[in-house]
């Protein structure tokens, strides 16, 4: 009983052809279907208020140039302290040449900076003085 149901029908090629020739299909010139060409890549519509991606990391792309800016013509004379707080940013203690109060520089300020190399030196002392205290070196 069970393999009657699922008994496969036959379409006939006479039967098909007949149905072909009685739709009609109209005939479009190419310009008109190149208009409605399929595009190569499909992209997900997101709605703006949605893509946060965008808008955050163009802010936070803004903000990062506006801090580099300030900081981009002025020297370092010395770094004298790392700090890291809970949310893990790092902060250095910097001393400028033309300023000597000792000013707190988020490292993101200073990663393409001039001066980035004496920040490198700082770190390296500090990795020497902590494996010396450690008896490591």
């Amino acid at each position: 009983m069970y393999s009657q149901r699922l008994k496969s029908t036959h379409v006939y090629p006479d039967v098909a052809d007949s149905v072909l020739k009685s739709i009609y299909i109209p005939v479009i010139s190419q310009r008109v279907r190149d208009q409605y060409v399929r595009p190569d890549s499909i992209h997900m519509y997101i709605p703006p208020e949605l893509n946060y991606d965008s808008d955050e990391d163009s802010k936070l792309e803004a903000a990062r140039e506006k801090l580099k800016s300030k900081y981009k013509d002025m020297r370092i004379e010395k770094v004298t302290r790392r700090f890291k707080n809970a949310t893990g940013q790092v902060k250095y203690a910097v001393i400028w040449v033309n300023n000597p109060i000792e000013e707190m520089v988020p490292s993101k300020a200073l990663q393409d900076h001039k001066d980035w190399d004496l920040v490198e030196h700082f770190e390296y002392q500090q990795a020497i003085r902590a494996a010396k205290k450690d008896h490591i070196y």
